[in-house]
């Protein structure tokens, strides 16, 4: 009787672990590759971190942003956050997080955004702002 129950035992625990490992190697439902719930609102959380008056906060967002439009820029829809940049590009009083704006701008790669910084790039009071911009345009456009 004990053997009886042992062998039971053994053989729903195979069983349990060949539906585990089917499962693993199993091709995804398509409701499985909808997109993710994160996905839909980065952007909008985003943009509303880059208005928070704490610089860190601020720096901390547009680092992700310039991951996220790197790394991700198929799965995320980032365009809510470009006219935040371009203001914080502009007018932040923290010359780190106009760099840190250039560069997620460029990541974004936005023409219209690119052509609006060129436009902008005469009044920037910041020379690491200028040649980061510089650099930037260059690689969007060419060294011409």
């Amino acid at each position: 009787m004990k053997t009886t129950k042992t062998l039971t035992c053994l053989a729903t625990l195979a069983f349990l672990l060949s539906l585990t490992a089917q499962a693993q190697f199993t091709e995804p439902s398509p409701d499985a590759q909808a997109v993710p719930t994160w996905s839909t609102f980065i952007g909008q959380q985003l943009a509303r971190s880059l208005q928070s008056p704490i610089a860190e906060i601020r720096q901390g967002a547009l680092q992700q942003i310039t991951h996220l439009a790197t790394f991700r820029r198929d799965d995320v829809d980032l365009s809510v956050t470009i006219p935040v940049l371009l203001s914080i590009y502009r007018h932040d009083p923290d010359e780190r997080c106009r760099v840190a704006a250039v560069a997620g701008l460029h990541a974004l790669g936005d023409e219209n955004t690119l052509i609006q910084m060129r436009q902008s790039l005469r009044h920037q009071p910041s020379s690491r702002v200028q040649m980061a911009t510089l650099g930037t345009l260059m690689s969007f456009y060419g060294p011409a």
